[in-house]
């Protein structure tokens, strides 16, 4: 997950015009701040839904933009937009069902656009244990999720697959003290999982390994940084 630490949040609004003098396009840019609305100004993730809303994931709830106001969803008891955690991590917008799934305090949520509540989703809440670190939705509509709960006393993490229905397990990785974990889907509709100790593990709609590189270098600004267990 890509955690964005700003002081503003920049939304920038490319209109494509062409002008009969010049024929270039022009850009205009709108600077969106606490002081037009915006909840807070550390944003951790930003989406837009099928009617065109902009949605913004911040440390102190969502914010729902419709190009003029922010309606705000926290977890004040005094708000009519309540969530019950406000700690947003990160979301994935699903068009089908037009649910924005997300991250509050490490726990998974889905938010009905339709309602604008948050929607239970029975087969997870029997199924997943422990913290949420990440999720990703596919081009097929599954979501991916990785939890980190221990197994027989050894930290780990897991990696799940929620088709709609069901729940499959699709692989768990021992993990040192450093946790950092993150998913993402490639254009052939596949799912990368990297993790600080065991490199990138790419599968399938299968849930099949077919690659896995460990990262043990990264050439930094000319500069050569070696990962080391931690």
């Amino acid at each position: 997950m890509i955690v964005r630490y700003l002081l503003g949040v920049c939304f920038l609004c490319w209109i494509c015009t062409v002008s009969p003098i010049s024929a270039q396009n022009s850009i205009q840019v709108e600077k969106l701040t606490t002081d037009a609305g915006l909840n807070f100004r550390h944003v951790n993730s930003v989406v837009q839904d099928d009617k065109g809303f902009m949605w913004f994931g911040t440390s102190q709830g969502l914010a729902k933009y419709d190009g003029n106001i922010f309606k705000i969803f926290n977890n004040s008891k005094n708000n009519p937009n309540f969530i019950p955690y406000e700690n947003i991590l990160d979301f994935e917008y699903q068009s089908s069902t037009n649910l924005l799934w997300y991250i509050a305090n490490h726990k998974l949520f889905a938010l009905n656009l339709n309602t604008e509540t948050v929607e239970p989703i029975e087969v997870l809440e029997k199924s997943i244990s422990g913290e949420v670190l990440d999720i990703a939705l596919d081009k097929t509509n599954n979501l991916w999720i990785v939890l980190d709960y221990p197994v027989n006393n050894k930290k780990t993490q897991h990696l799940i697959k929620y088709d709609g229905n069901s729940i499959h397990k699709i692989k768990s990785l021992g993990r040192k003290s450093a946790g950092f974990t993150s998913l993402n889907i490639n254009n052939s509709n596949q799912v990368c999982w990297t993790t600080v100790n065991h490199g990138l593990s790419l599968f399938n709609q299968d849930g099949l390994i077919i690659h896995q590189k460990i990262l043990d270098t990264y050439n930094w600004y000319g500069r050569t940084i070696h990962f080391g267990e931690s």
